[in-house]
């Protein structure tokens, strides 16, 4: 062994996989939705179907862009 190197570690750049971020993303965006179309059902007379779709589409998009900034990382 060399004495004269130093030692160091060898530290080699992982790819990130974050999985908390997307499904606190996609979670938090499937309770504001929820809220916000059960208020629009109850106060407004919007029919529930309609809200259900909203709801699924709102979840759909929030996990598309989740899911895509999280294979950026």
């Amino acid at each position: 062994m060399n004495d004269s190197a130093p030692l160091v570690p060898d530290f080699r750049q992982r790819a990130s996989r974050p999985l908390l971020g997307p499904a606190l993303w996609m979670f938090g965006v499937l309770l504001w939705a929820y809220v916000v179309m059960g208020q629009l059902v109850v106060a407004q007379g919007l029919p529930e179907p309609i809200a259900a779709l909203m709801l699924l589409f709102c979840f759909g998009v929030a996990a598309y862009f989740s899911i895509e900034r999280s294979l950026q990382a």
